[in-house]
């Protein structure tokens, strides 16, 4: 959730179970507004149930308070059914759901579209204030795709891919990282999100691959306070191969060698 204070933006905690506990908490704080990764949320790469979906959209149309969704991995889902927005539940024009085609086709595109609700003469002209225009080549050459029906194909194809790669990495991972590291297991989307042992840096792990041209995002940096200095995201967008595989078991063996400086060990 956003709201407005001293600090800027202050971020919502990772446990949506507790969504509806929130209203307590929208009482007492100015919130102007709540910005969701419903659906293979990143870094964690979670699913927001359907049922807490509804009950938290409920709430903030109740309270008026517009969400900005983000919804930009919803297609990328494993499973035979897509999971529901969060437009899905929005009785009053509230929820501004974005989305874009740069993660299933190419970031380079620079396509994407929002369905505002109620805030569509605001984003229109802040459109044209910040950007003025979309690429209209690359607009029509995506209506050309999804006409013919070849995206539908692509996402089949990209879905699998996607599932197959993250199961090779965590497999990867299972094999070569030091016994009691933790995993997720994403139902979609194309990030694994990894704990380490207990007193583990993940930015000093961060650093330590850098200087083996191997690329991991720190779970310190998903946090504003500090939290989640022994976890790490691990990217699984790239096709599997034997470099990646590599990358994987250096990644394991520097790990062992931060671990064995340890106070203790």
């Amino acid at each position: 959730m956003l709201q407005e204070g001293d600090h800027g933006a202050v971020p919502r905690e990772t446990d949506v179970a507790a969504e509806v506990a929130a209203a307590g908490r929208l009482d007492r704080n100015r919130v102007k507004a709540c910005l969701l990764i419903p659906n293979f949320q990143n870094p964690l790469g979670f699913v927001m149930p359907d049922q807490r979906k509804q009950e938290l959209v409920a709430l903030l149309n109740h309270k008026g308070i517009p969400v900005i969704e983000d919804e930009i991995y919803g297609d990328l889902h494993f499973g035979g059914k897509r999971p529901a927005s969060l437009k899905s539940f929005d009785k009053k024009e509230l929820v501004l759901h974005c989305a874009s085609f740069s993660k299933t086709l190419a970031p380079g595109l620079r396509v994407g579209w929002t369905i505002p609700g109620r805030y569509k003469d605001t984003v229109r002209r802040l459109k044209l204030n910040t950007t003025l225009a979309s690429p209209g080549l690359n607009q029509r050459v995506i209506a050309e795709f999804l006409k013919s029906g070849s995206y539908d194909r692509h996402l089949r194809k990209l879905r699998n891919a996607l599932k197959n790669q993250i199961s090779n990495t965590a497999l990867g991972i299972a094999r070569h990282f030091p016994k009691g590291t933790k995993i997720t297991s994403p139902r979609g989307g194309l990030l694994l999100w990894v704990q380490l042992a207990d007193g583990l840096d993940g930015l000093k792990l961060y650093q330590e691959a850098r200087k083996h041209r191997i690329s991991i995002l720190p779970g310190s940096i998903c946090s504003s306070s500090d939290k989640y200095m022994n976890c790490l995201r691990i990217s699984c967008g790239c096709p599997w191969s034997e470099s990646l595989e590599k990358g994987i078991i250096t990644l394991g063996q520097l790990i062992s060698d931060i671990t064995c400086r340890l106070p203790g060990k």
